[in-house]
């Protein structure tokens, strides 16, 4: 932004809403037991143990369409650069990397989003091009998560992109609905002659709690055809978040996933669901805690890699020590403890796994 003012570009891109931010995210986690190379179920923070690691480097560059418009056009551009964007990158892109846990380069968005107010607290969007799932209570993005490791839920159940067309309808300020169709769960060109279908909703209740509505349910709906040269048997995930807020300091999120896929080879239909439940105490503006306890079934090991049942428990601590400061109230850390627990012996022969692990974010 500095060499923009300094070249007097800045003001003819803040005229036009066009706005430039991202942010970094680094990692480490440690195995507390077991000892393993590889810890089992953990696709984002911890396929390389003991290891410190770059997460995401990610520029955006977007231009939000104005609400209050008859009509408008927004649009966004999402670059990331690190070792998640391995587990992000969408088939048919160009691989943009090499190495299991090294670096890559993925285009996790680019997208058009034309506007169309048709009252006082309604209108049209639809968006057009790569964009992010909307189902779960989790994002690619950290800086909108609570804690550092991801859930079973986000990291198996859920896809992370998707490329097609979606239209969301705002009804008024409580009630949205969306429909959209896609190449697939992320899928930028597809491996079948098949579509797959979004839909979903959402409902805020009328009371607020500080900037957030009291009350929140989400539905998410995804099914289609995912399998390479196949599209007659569809993958179908059902997604349920319901969002409450007990106080401005206090509030829980639990977060509901069933997804089943027809005819998997070798296996026939095979299920996975569970719930995963937050609960997170804002103690003030320097330090925040969640605690996240999660049971996922997978009855196939189609979705994880073994079938069983996996628990897990995570306690975690988000720290802005310098909220205030000019630059660094951008600057936060995010340590948390890990149990996770399963009916098998998935952890390296054993039932158990605990980790240790911490993150640092600098938004910009």
């Amino acid at each position: 932004m500095k060499v923009l003012e300094d070249t007097g570009a800045r003001k003819p891109l803040d005229d036009a809403g066009i706005r430039f931010w991202g942010y970094t995210e680094a990692g480490f986690t440690s195995a507390l037991t077991n000892g393993q190379k590889t810890l089992f179920g953990r696709l984002y923070d911890a396929r390389r143990p003991n290891n410190a690691r770059l997460n995401q480097i990610d520029l955006t560059v977007d231009r939000p369409y104005d609400s209050s418009k008859p009509f408008d056009i927004g649009g966004r551009v999402d670059a990331l650069y690190g070792g998640d964007a391995m587990l992000t990158h969408a088939l048919g892109l160009n691989r943009m990397g090499e190495g299991n846990g090294e670096n890559w380069f993925d285009p996790i968005q680019f997208y058009l989003q034309p506007w169309f107010k048709t009252g006082k607290d309604s209108g049209l969007e639809v968006t057009f091009g790569k964009f992010l799932e909307l189902a779960g209570s989790e994002s690619a993005e950290p800086i909108y998560n609570s804690l550092y490791s991801h859930s079973y839920i986000y990291s198996f159940a859920e896809p992370t992109t998707h490329t097609g067309a979606m239209a969301k309808y705002y009804l008024n300020s409580q009630v949205f609905g969306y429909f959209g169709i896609v190449e697939g769960w992320d899928v930028f060109k597809d491996n079948n002659d098949g579509v797959t279908y979004i839909a979903g909703g959402g409902w805020s209740s009328k009371d607020q709690v500080g900037p957030h509505p009291k009350t929140q349910v989400l539905l998410n709906m995804i099914t289609g055809p995912e399998q390479a040269n196949n599209s007659r048997d569809y993958r179908t995930l059902t997604d349920i978040v319901i969002n409450y807020w007990w106080t401005d300091k206090l509030s829980e999120s639990l977060n509901i996933d069933w997804v089943t896929e027809e005819n998997v080879p070798k296996v026939g239909r095979a299920n996975a669901y569970g719930p995963a439940h937050y609960l997170t105490y804002v103690f003030n503006d320097r330090v925040s805690a969640t605690w996240r306890t999660e049971w996922f079934r997978d009855d196939t090991g189609v979705r994880i890699g073994a079938a069983g049942n996996y628990y897990e428990n995570t306690v975690g601590l988000n720290l802005t020590p310098w909220p205030a400061h000019g630059i660094l109230k951008n600057l936060s850390f995010r340590p948390e403890l890990r149990w996770d627990h399963s009916d098998q012996q998935a952890f390296g022969g054993n039932h158990d796994q605990m980790t240790v692990a911490f993150d640092v974010i600098f938004k910009f």
